[in-house]
Order: C-alpha cells, then structure tokens, then sequence
C-alpha cells in the first residue's frame, strides 16, 4: 500500500515543507521568512505607468519595485460576456488610467529580470473550488476529463445557486481536489470564501492609498491544502503555530478522518530527520545518473531548460535500439519527478536518446505524459521533433529551487566559467 507523508518543518532561514511517498522525496517547497510578496496575495495597487508598447502597465503595490499587469489580466469593463477562457487584448489606455486605484493578485513571482505579474481577475482558491468574485459561471477544471464528472459536478452548483446559496455574479472553478466532493463539502467551501471576499472589500474600502488587503496562508499551509491525496496521509510539524494552523485546516476545511496532524517534539528538526538537506544538495546537481547506467543533465537557461539524456554506462549487449529505448523511458521516468522535485518550469526542451522507430517515439512520448499525470502543474508534451527533440511546458509561478538556493557569480556572471589566463595573460 503506497503511504504519503507531509513534513513541515520551521529552520533558521524559512519553512520547509515536502510532500513524501513511500519515504521518497517528491516536491519540496521553500517559504523565506519576511517574503511578502507571494503568489495569491491580494493588493489595493495604483497605476504609477501605462505601457503601451508592451499593452500592460506598471502597478505600485506598496514595495520598491513596481509590479506589471498586462491588458489581457484586467478585469474587463464591459457588460458584454466573455467566453469561457476568452481574454480580450483591448488597448490598455482603454482599460487603465495612471494614478488609478484597483484590486489586484499576484499571479508569478518575480523571476530573474522579470517583474512579479499581477491580474485584477481576482480569484481566492479552496481545497475544492476557487472562487472569482468578479467573474460569473461555473466551470470545471480540465484536469477532470471524464463527461460524467463534469456534469454531476456542474449539477451540484447548479443546485447551490437555485437554492441561493450564491449569486449570479458569483464565479466557481471546481479544482481537480473536488473531483469526490460533496455537496455539503462545496457548500461550506462557498461560504468560507465568500466570508474571505467580504472581508477584503471591508479592508479595500477603509485602507487609505497602496498596501496589503489579503495574504494567502503561510506557503506550507497552501502547500498541504493543496497536496493532500485520496490515501491515508500523515502530516508532521515541528513548529507550534503551524501545527495550529494545519489542524485548523484539516478540521475546519477538509474534516477527513483518515489524516493525522502530528506535532513533532524531537530534537532535531524535521528538515534533518528526513534528510531534507541532502534532497536540497541533490536539486543542485546538473547531472543524475540512471540505474541502467545512462545519465540526464538539467541546465537552467534565461529562456528555457534544456534536458540532455545520454547513454553513457549503459549496457550494450543488446541491440542498440532495445538499448537506446529502455534507458529513454527510464528517463522519461526520471524528468517527470526531477521538474516536479526541483519546481521547473516554462519551456522545456529534452534531447533524448536518437531513436529512428516512430512506434518508439510514441511509446516515449506516452511514458512521459503517464508519468506527468501526477504533477499538480498544467503540463503540455508535444510531438518528437526531426531533430529528435521533445518540446514541452511547464505551468510556472514560482521560482524553481535552483534559483531560490543560488545567487548570480560576480566572477561569472552566471556563466560558470572564467577565461582562460592561458588567453587573456595573467
């Protein structure tokens, strides 16, 4: 039977947190102390510049650098409906003004040159749904594919809203967390964040200029929210205050029997326990070596990640085409939880193994979409290229831990290299 574990643990520097299957490390999350700038936060903003080159704006939030917001993430002003995923592009002097006061979200961290980006498409997310204020209809998350799913979840919305237990104006997403859920356990759900949404306009309204309207839940609270599976599941904390807050949550928003919150009291902490500091020297590596001797090499780039899977050490004694299969699939394997573990994301490029059979190409492509079935970020797999190469994307948010952990070299640059003396002279 496949156990899950969920360990926070409190350290000098931030708050750990690491979702466990079977003792083995799958994702790992890293929540700095005094970082207040967090996806899901809430802000009363001031437009400071419009950018009409680049069709957003730059919005003051209260911090020294500004954040951006493009056309496509305003709310829009008109009283014509919008398809369900349709966003309109409309000239961004059509939709702000400078010195403009407005509610807006964070919705990517900062990531290298890249200022944090902000929508005023507001949403507040629950273990089950996520609620868009500003944003009527109900939808279903398309991570739920199956028809049946779909409309009996649609129908129990349906059935809240004639019984008012929200409005028209009311938006609904269920999430893939809800697929089971039940029509108690949505209607509680609607209440609690409708009581958030209340709560924010009261600060809106008696807040004077920029600031802070809404902080999400510590990141390792979301993260247990977010992570919990249908299994039974163990969560241990060894920090007074989040050990609160996670028996709320599960009490108050989950109400699952079969998850035990447990406080840790040994004397040492958990991040050292469950040997969560070798984890974090292992996401820094480049290279990783495969069981069948064969090795994949992750390089982050400004505008991509480039994967290189090669055969190395592998056993030849059989045909190459067995060979180069078998270690490409224990690769396929091997990215989906190294992008999951180490929280990369945006374009991914990967260099398999050259294999000239198309029934082969398939064969990997679909390993590596099963093996992705698990991840909690949108991911997309595209077709094997000529040149041999898989393109894919990863939903992207946050910084990956290889940029949280390192800083930019001032000998470098960032290059990881220097010129040779050899060439330049001493």
């Amino acid at each position: 039977m496949t156990t899950e574990k969920i360990v926070i643990s409190r350290t000098k520097y931030g708050v750990w947190s690491a979702l466990l299957r079977d003792s083995r490390v799958l994702e790992l999350a890293f929540d700095r102390h005094g970082e207040f700038i967090q996806v899901g936060n809430i802000f009363r903003g001031k437009v400071s510049r419009i950018l009409p080159g680049l069709n957003g704006a730059f919005i003051d939030i209260g911090f020294t650098k500004n954040g951006f917001i493009h056309s496509r993430d305003v709310l829009v002003r008109s009283q014509v409906a919008v398809e369900d995923d349709l966003r309109t592009e409309s000239p961004i002097h059509l939709n702000l003004r400078e010195g403009e006061l407005l509610l807006v979200q964070v919705t990517k961290e900062a990531i290298g040159s890249k200022p944090f980006r902000l929508s005023s498409n507001l949403s507040l997310a629950g273990r089950n749904l996520v609620y868009t204020p500003k944003r009527s209809g109900i939808k279903i998350s398309r991570r739920l594919d199956f028809e049946e799913d779909h409309q009996r979840l649609k129908n129990i919305l349906i059935k809240l809203k004639e019984k008012k237990v929200f409005s028209d104006v009311d938006g609904f997403i269920v999430r893939s967390n809800g697929k089971n859920a039940s029509e108690e356990q949505f209607f509680a759900e609607i209440e609690t964040l409708q009581n958030q949404w209340g709560e924010i306009k009261k600060a809106s309204n008696l807040m004077n200029g920029v600031g802070l309207l809404y902080a999400n839940r510590a990141r390792a609270i979301e993260f247990l929210r977010d992570r919990l599976g249908s299994g039974a599941l163990e969560v241990l904390v060894d920090d007074d205050t989040l050990y609160e807050q996670a028996c709320e949550l599960i009490q108050t928003r989950l109400a699952r029997q079969e998850i035990a919150v447990k406080k840790y009291r040994g004397a040492i902490s958990l991040f050292k326990k469950f040997d969560l500091d070798q984890v974090v020297d292992n996401i820094c590596r480049r290279n990783i070596a495969l069981r069948s001797g064969g090795m994949i090499v992750i390089e982050l780039t400004e505008a991509l990640v480039s994967i290189d899977v090669n055969s190395a050490r592998s056993e030849q004694k059989a045909p190459s085409s067995v060979v180069n299969l078998k270690t490409n699939l224990e690769a396929a394997r091997e990215i989906a939880f190294q992008l999951r573990l180490r929280n990369l994301g945006g374009i991914i490029v990967i260099d398999f193994i050259n294999m000239n059979s198309n029934a082969d190409k398939e064969k990997l492509r679909n390993s590596l979409n099963y093996w992705l079935e698990d991840d909690p970020a949108k991911t997309t797999v595209h077709e094997i290229s000529a040149l041999g190469l898989l393109e894919m994307s990863r939903q992207r948010s946050r910084k990956s831990l290889f940029e949280i952990f390192h800083e930019r070299c001032s000998e470098c640059d960032g290059v990881g290299s220097r010129q040779s003396t050899k060439v330049i002279g001493n």
